[in-house]
Parts: C-alpha cells; structure tokens; sequence
C-alpha cells in the first residue's frame, strides 16, 4: 500500500522528517520517495500505515497538509475513508465510488481539488508528469461536499 503526505505549502517535508531523530527512527524502514510536495512511503498493511501516522502524529499535525492511502490502485481514499474503511470493515461496494475528487499538486504548492461530478468520468491512472502529481482520490460525503470546483 502507498500512504502519501502531502506537505503544507512552502515546507520540504522530506528534509523535515529526515532532520528529526524522532520521525528518523520511524521512517527509515520504509525507504520514504521524496516527492517535491510530499512524501511517499510503502507500507505492507492498512494497520501498517495507521500505525505509521499514529507514530508521526506530531510532524502530520504540524506539517502535513493531507494523508492519502492507496487501498484501491489507481486510486487514492482520503484519511476519513481509510479510517471508516479500517474501522468499520465496509468499503466502497460501488465502482466507481460516487465521492471522487482530482487531485492536482506541482511540487512545493497547493493542493488543488476538483470534483468529479459525472460518474462515468474516468480519470487516468495516478501520474508524476515533471514533479506535477494528479490522481483520483475517493473521500467521504461530507469532504466531497466541501469541494467547490468541478470538472
């Protein structure tokens, strides 16, 4: 599974876990991919990564704009479906999964959010074009409802 953390603006998120002795100790197994606006890292499991956010609690709070989980390639869930995923055992049934958002991220910027709005929408796989990032990610009701751009 690929957990990605995706940076708050202007932050090298990369350089900051590897200055730290504490983030150091929890990441130097997983081999972390510096991506430019975050970072990468392949755990084995989704409790893995639960248990890899929970131990890098204090640099995702403070530094990390977003968590993406890879449960379901190409695709990417945010942290609350994950969770809702992890927790309660129940997945998306339906594909595609009616809350989709575009993800569009150039290194060392924001993070922009589309809406798919048509179901029948396919978004091409998860792509690193020049250090520019774009990937569907599925998300709850609730954070799709916050979204105000479309597509």
């Amino acid at each position: 599974m690929n957990l990605i953390l995706i940076a708050r603006d202007g932050i090298d998120l990369y350089e900051t876990l590897a200055n730290s002795e504490t983030s150091f100790h929890a990441i130097r197994f997983y081999e972390p991919d510096n991506l430019g606006f975050g970072v990468g890292i392949t755990v084995p499991s989704t409790a893995g990564a639960f248990s890899l956010i929970s131990d890098l609690r204090y640099y995702t709070r403070r530094f990390v704009q977003e968590v993406l989980f890879g449960l379901y390639p190409p695709c990417f869930c945010s942290e609350l479906l994950a969770e809702e995923i992890y927790l309660q055992r129940t997945g998306p049934g339906k594909t595609p999964w009616p809350y989709r958002l575009l993800y569009c991220i150039a290194p060392y910027s924001c993070v922009e959010k589309y809406r798919i709005a048509d179901p029948g929408h396919i978004v091409s796989p998860c792509s690193f074009i020049k250090g520019h990032f774009q990937a569907e990610v599925w998300c709850v009701g609730e954070e799709y409802e916050q979204t105000d751009s479309s597509i």
